[in-house]
């Protein structure tokens, strides 16, 4: 989403979408790398203000200025900073995967900590979420080699 709000004509279909779609029975879901974006491009209060809900996971290379400006709690800060004594991505006795993530509520400011385990529920599907430079490129040489049957192998790898 990012990129696209550094088009002004984008940025502004962008907030109204935010402010109308719930209107209309639509969900607008929006993924930010970058917590910091939010306020270089002047969208931290339309987003707040429309979101049902902030999915933040922890960062321990953030700082706490960037996210100042999503009123989080001394705990979820403490939290998102990795400050909570409370390990990013731990592995399972199971050897699952384990991944915390704060689900918070901008209106009520109510808030959870989840510690999911996604490896059992999704199993080999967990690869199709990964974003790692190793996997991009395993992505794309599975799609030039099998064309648009490459998420079977990719799944399945």
């Amino acid at each position: 989403t990012e990129p696209m709000l550094a088009d002004e004509s984008f940025r502004r279909i962008y907030l109204q979408m935010l402010q109308e779609f719930r209107k209309l029975g639509a969900v607008v879901i929006s993924v930010f790398q970058r917590v910091e974006a939010l306020e270089a491009n002047r969208i931290t209060q339309a987003l707040t203000a429309n979101s049902g809900a902030l999915y933040l996971f922890q960062n321990p290379s953030g700082q706490e200025k960037d996210y100042a400006h999503l009123n989080l709690t001394e705990r979820e800060m403490n939290f998102v900073l990795s400050r909570s004594g409370d390990i990013r991505s731990s592995m399972t006795k199971g050897g699952g995967s384990n991944r915390k993530i704060l689900i918070k509520r901008p209106q009520t400011r109510e808030s959870v900590i989840l510690d999911i385990d996604l490896e059992k529920p999704l199993g080999p599907l967990l690869n199709i979420f990964s974003s790692s430079a190793n996997k991009a490129s395993k992505a794309s040489d599975l799609q030039s080699q099998f064309g648009p049957d490459w998420v079977r192998h990719y799944i399945n790898d």
